[in-house]
């Protein structure tokens, strides 16, 4: 358990309640709302959606199996798997909780300070681990996604705007920002190593598929123009550039989570007051009755 007297470093570190990553902190609610069940499982379905039309558009009426290799392609699979766990987990508690099995909060002191400190001393499930890594792994990607295709691959009247390319590089990065702001996962700064290790694996695929000629039958041999593996320097250099901009992206929406943080507090004292003010209404109405009982 976490002790109050700990510093902020320290309860940090600790490992967080599951329940967190099953809930909305808007609801200031032990029970999961029905509406954030069809919230999750809304956005499972769109993330669903944006590949299906993806893969049907490029690899069904195309026949570009180079779709495997966008960095955009990986971007859609990690958020539809993220959503998906995340759905499946929210289901699974809600059903428990409609048979009565609800757990308590396992702090006391979580909702106090507004951030996420509830800790067990029990290491998390294996499932929940899975989904915080790929909560963090496709919100930094997709964020990385937008921020290199827009300024140095889009080109006006060559690439259209539809929904494909739209998915890949906008739609999935603004739902997970959104989605920061509504659920109620923790976020850790030293976890900017989960995407790091993640783009280094997808460098050295592009690498080997590169290196096999696969992209031989397009007439180009590369997948991105940054990551044309005939100039090593050149990719050097991008991969080293993605190593520290990665951190800086996860910084970003760690910062992101600590704002949600300072929401939390504002609300549920919002939420104190207005207890108080309703417990100080009752005792003054008990007042008057117990006076005009008086002989």
């Amino acid at each position: 358990m976490v002790s109050p007297g700990l510093c902020s470093l320290c309860r940090s570190n600790q490992t967080p309640d599951k329940k967190l990553f099953t809930n909305t902190w808007i609801a200031g609610k032990e029970r999961v709302p029905l509406s954030y069940l069809i919230y999750r499982w809304v956005l499972t379905i769109l993330t669903f959606l944006f590949f299906s039309e993806s893969f049907f558009t490029r690899v069904i009426q195309d026949s570009d199996w180079r779709y495997w290799l966008y960095l955009a392609t990986w971007s859609r699979l990690l958020a539809l798997l993220h959503y998906t766990l995340d759905s499946l987990l929210v289901t699974a508690r809600l059903r428990r909780e409609f048979k009565g099995q609800v757990e308590l909060s396992l702090s006391e002191n979580y909702g106090s300070s507004g951030e996420n400190y509830a800790s067990s001393s029990s290491p998390l499930p294996p499932l929940y681990r899975t989904l915080w890594i790929l909560a963090n792994i496709n919100c930094t990607v997709s964020l990385v996604s937008s921020l290199v295709y827009w300024p140095f691959f889009y080109q006006v009247g060559v690439h259209p705007l539809d929904m494909q390319n739209l998915s890949g590089h906008a739609v999935i990065t603004l739902i997970n920002l959104i989605d920061i702001f509504i659920s109620d996962r923790p976020w850790r700064l030293l976890h900017a190593f989960h995407s790091q290790l993640f783009c280094l694996v997808y460098a050295l695929t592009n690498f080997a598929y590169i290196e096999e000629e696969g992209t031989a039958i397009y007439s180009s041999n590369y997948m991105y123009s940054i990551l044309d593996w005939s100039d090593p320097t050149q990719c050097l250099l991008t991969v080293l550039g993605l190593s520290v901009l990665i951190p800086v992206i996860h910084l970003f929406f760690f910062i992101l989570y600590k704002f949600r943080c300072l929401l939390t507090r504002l609300g549920r004292r919002q939420d104190q007051c207005k207890l108080e003010i309703e417990l100080h209404k009752i005792q003054l109405r008990d007042r008057r009755i117990q006076q005009q009982d008086k002989p």
